[in-house]
């Protein structure tokens, strides 16, 4: 339809079997950074690293449907791409107001003014090593990957960056 690819979408739908609903409240359980409404529709997790430039592209594609007041996305914290990223990742978790630290971070991506941690209680090491376990059952090794709910109520993931049909899916009504 006016010239954008429809079959994706569907055949996401209909190749991807539903993730365990434990798997779901595992994700409830996890150390997160909120985006969005507090009184969601939806929620959408994202594991996501500090230092990924795919995540900071889909968080800027995600911003104008967090706008809209529907949806809710939870920012899970991973540390597989540089070795910075377990640092700043818990210079963000550990802020006095993780979700401005984390817009601060996404907002001046490549030029972060966030320092990683040079040391961190092991408390926010093992939230983050934890995060990375979850992110393991879904096996995938690379980020963004994107946790949500369909329509129907079945749990999917998605892994890179959405297409635009992708991000209406997850994103949209």
């Amino acid at each position: 339809a006016r010239g954008n690819d429809l079959t994706q979408a569907a055949f996401h739908a209909a190749t991807t079997a539903g993730l365990n609903p434990a798997l779901w409240d595992q994700l409830g359980k996890s150390t997160w950074i909120a985006e969005g409404t507090a009184k969601p529709e939806r929620v959408v997790y994202v594991f996501t690293d500090t230092e990924c430039p795919f995540c900071h592209q889909l968080w800027l594609a995600a911003q104008s449907y967090l706008w809209q007041g529907k949806v809710q996305m939870r920012d899970v914290i991973v540390a597989v791409i540089a070795p910075a990223s377990l640092g700043r990742g818990a210079a963000v978790l550990t802020a006095g107001d993780p979700a401005a630290m984390w817009r601060k971070h996404e907002r001046a991506f490549g030029h972060s003014t966030i320092k990683p941690l040079a040391s961190m209680d092991p408390h926010t090491r093992a939230e983050i090593e934890a995060n990375k376990v979850l992110m393991d059952r879904l096996h995938v090794v690379g980020t963004p990957v994107v946790v949500y709910r369909d329509r129907n109520g079945a749990i999917r993931e998605i892994q890179g960056i959405p297409d635009q049909a992708g991000m209406q899916s997850i994103f949209g009504n």
